[in-house]
């Protein structure tokens, strides 16, 4: 079973007894992204209460397209080109 973070509140999880479709493990990743986003905005809320809603979206669109740390990707060592060859 997949529970959507958007609904329920809920981590989403795929149960062992269910098969692994690539369209069930898609859906949880994106019901993860969509979860961590809104763990931003509460996490932005908190640090800025004057805030607007308006000023919060900016801050999670910019998150998006710096992320700060990770400027060419999360994994470990020198960056390439894709695809890999």
């Amino acid at each position: 079973m997949v529970d959507s973070p958007s609904r329920d509140g809920i981590v989403p999880t795929v149960s062992r007894g269910e098969s692994n479709l690539p369209a069930q493990r898609l859906r949880v990743a994106l019901d993860l992204f969509e979860l961590g986003e809104t763990m931003l905005r509460q996490r932005l809320r908190r640090a800025r209460p004057a805030a607007t809603d308006a000023e919060i979206e900016e801050a999670v669109a910019a998150w998006r397209t710096e992320r700060s740390g990770a400027e060419h990707g999360d994994a470990p060592g020198p960056s390439r080109s894709w695809p890999l060859g």
